[in-house]
């Protein structure tokens, strides 16, 4: 368990130190690719904008779509708080 939290944890910050340095750069091209990582799936239903968004935990999950395997990732008839 301690092992796992570890690894969590490490990917966690080379994650962090990623966005970092890519925010850090010159450039737009960085800066879109970052947007790209970072948003999944944005939804507009009349007046409501959802952003849906990963965290990565591993350097694999930075690769797969967030939005296939999170089901609760789409609008509700529900107004935002």
């Amino acid at each position: 368990m301690h092992t796992e939290i570890a690894s969590l944890a490490i990917s966690i910050q080379a994650f962090c130190a990623g966005v970092q340095s890519a925010l850090a750069s010159d450039g737009f091209a960085p800066k879109c690719q970052l947007i790209e990582l970072l948003v999944d799936r944005v939804i507009v239903k009349d007046s409501v904008v959802q952003i849906c968004y990963p965290i990565a935990t591993s350097p694999g999950s930075e690769h797969c779509s967030f939005f296939r395997w999170r089901a609760d990732c789409f609008i509700s008839n529900t107004s935002p708080s």
